[in-house]
């Protein structure tokens, strides 16, 4: 019974080392500096896509226009199709400009948010619920809500993250007239 003991430990402590292993090759190991880089990074991407829905709200897409690189592009899928592509970060905030300009509120909530950091390059896939409110031809109020997922590419120029590609999906939406108001 002694030896079986003896075996068994011994078949553990070499599972053990092989796990110990195979763990520091597959896990690189970060410095302490790294980590708070990727942290900073990551909290930095954040802000910027929830800076963009703020300005959204506050309908203003020509002070979105910064947050994108100069070649940005923006795509839009509806129903998993292309809708529309807008290219340069001044085209962008000019057409997100018009757009907001016709909707009486605007109301973002961003969820989930995910980034992968490669040096100065990343991508995030982030959910979003949008509310718009606006008036149809018939002067009803209405409201339009619609779920959204963004797929994002992004750069850091001069130290400053900034959205690269955005795909926009709206995966669904429901339209209605806006409830009695208080």
């Amino acid at each position: 019974m002694k030896m079986k003991k003896m075996i068994a430990a011994g078949l553990f402590a070499i599972c053990a080392a092989a796990v110990q292993t195979m763990l520091a090759e597959a896990v690189p190991q970060t410095s302490a500096a790294d980590t708070v880089q990727v942290l900073a990074d990551k909290t930095a991407l954040k802000e910027l896509v929830d800076n963009f829905s703020i300005l959204a709200d506050q309908k203003d897409g020509i002070a979105q226009i910064p947050l994108f690189t100069k070649d940005a592009v923006v795509e839009n899928y509806m129903d998993g199709k292309l809708v529309q592509t807008i290219r340069g970060n001044e085209k962008i905030g000019k057409v997100f400009d018009d757009f907001l300009k016709t909707q009486d509120t605007v109301y973002h909530m961003n969820g989930q948010q995910v980034f992968k950091i490669d040096g100065d390059r990343a991508m995030g896939t982030c959910y979003c619920f949008v509310v718009l409110v606006y008036s149809d031809a018939d002067g009803t109020k209405m409201k339009r809500m619609n779920g959204m997922r963004y797929e994002d590419e992004y750069a850091k120029e001069d130290g400053t993250w900034k959205i690269a590609k955005r795909k926009s999906f709206f995966t669904w939406a429901d339209y209605a007239p806006l409830g009695l108001q208080p």
